[in-house]
Protein backbone atom coordinates (compact mmCIF):
# COMPACT_ATOMS: atom_id res chain seq x y z
CA UNK A 1 0.00 0.00 0.00
CA UNK A 2 1.54 3.53 -0.78
CA UNK A 3 0.92 6.95 1.45
CA UNK A 4 -2.37 7.80 -1.08
CA UNK A 5 -3.82 4.22 -0.76
CA UNK A 6 -3.11 4.84 3.16
CA UNK A 7 -4.95 7.68 3.23
CA UNK A 8 -7.96 7.05 1.37
CA UNK A 9 -8.41 4.01 3.49
CA UNK A 10 -8.62 5.40 6.40
CA UNK A 11 -11.02 7.88 4.92
CA UNK A 12 -13.27 5.07 3.87
CA UNK A 13 -13.31 3.57 7.28
CA UNK A 14 -13.44 6.46 9.31
CA UNK A 15 -16.87 6.55 11.41
CA UNK A 16 -18.18 9.40 10.43
CA UNK A 17 -17.10 8.95 7.18
CA UNK A 18 -14.21 11.72 6.43
CA UNK A 19 -15.03 13.11 3.05
CA UNK A 20 -13.05 15.60 0.81
CA UNK A 21 -14.58 18.56 2.22
CA UNK A 22 -13.88 17.59 5.76
CA UNK A 23 -10.30 16.86 5.53
CA UNK A 24 -10.25 20.20 3.89
CA UNK A 25 -11.46 22.32 6.54
CA UNK A 26 -9.28 19.79 9.11
CA UNK A 27 -5.91 20.81 6.45
CA UNK A 28 -6.71 24.90 6.19
CA UNK A 29 -6.81 24.15 2.20
CA UNK A 30 -9.29 26.99 0.32
CA UNK A 31 -10.44 23.84 -2.28
CA UNK A 32 -11.45 20.96 -2.00
CA UNK A 33 -9.14 20.42 -5.61
CA UNK A 34 -6.41 21.23 -3.29
CA UNK A 35 -7.10 18.07 -1.35
CA UNK A 36 -7.77 15.40 -4.16
CA UNK A 37 -5.35 16.77 -6.56
CA UNK A 38 -2.53 15.74 -3.82
CA UNK A 39 -4.69 12.21 -3.23
CA UNK A 40 -4.79 11.46 -7.63
CA UNK A 41 -3.50 8.36 -8.61
CA UNK A 42 0.21 7.97 -10.11
CA UNK A 43 1.77 10.89 -7.35
CA UNK A 44 3.68 10.56 -4.35
CA UNK A 45 3.70 13.03 -1.64
CA UNK A 46 6.28 14.34 0.52
CA UNK A 47 6.77 13.40 3.68
CA UNK A 48 5.44 16.13 5.34
CA UNK A 49 2.56 16.45 3.73
CA UNK A 50 1.87 12.76 4.41
CA UNK A 51 2.04 13.56 8.13
CA UNK A 52 0.01 16.41 7.79
CA UNK A 53 -2.60 14.67 6.02
CA UNK A 54 -2.66 11.19 8.74
CA UNK A 55 -2.12 14.21 11.59
CA UNK A 56 -5.23 15.47 10.39
CA UNK A 57 -7.25 12.20 10.34
CA UNK A 58 -5.76 11.25 13.78
CA UNK A 59 -2.83 9.63 12.71
CA UNK A 60 0.93 9.69 13.31
CA UNK A 61 3.64 8.35 11.38
CA UNK A 62 5.84 6.02 13.43
CA UNK A 63 9.45 4.36 11.69
CA UNK A 64 10.34 1.57 13.07
CA UNK A 65 13.15 -1.28 12.41
CA UNK A 66 11.68 -4.17 10.75
CA UNK A 67 13.22 -6.74 13.25
CA UNK A 68 11.65 -4.48 16.17
CA UNK A 69 9.36 -7.20 18.43
CA UNK A 70 7.80 -4.32 20.31
CA UNK A 71 6.21 -2.08 18.51
CA UNK A 72 8.29 0.92 20.74
CA UNK A 73 11.65 -1.01 20.20
CA UNK A 74 13.75 1.73 18.52
CA UNK A 75 11.42 3.58 16.54
CA UNK A 76 11.12 7.25 15.62
CA UNK A 77 7.92 9.14 15.20
CA UNK A 78 7.86 11.43 12.32
CA UNK A 79 7.01 15.13 12.35
CA UNK A 80 3.87 16.60 14.74
CA UNK A 81 4.33 17.38 18.48
CA UNK A 82 6.99 15.63 20.44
Amino acid sequence: MNEIEVIKDIMKKSTPKVTLDVLRDRLNYKTISGVSDRLSRGKSMKVDTYVQFLEALGYELIVQPKTARDAREGSYKVGGEE
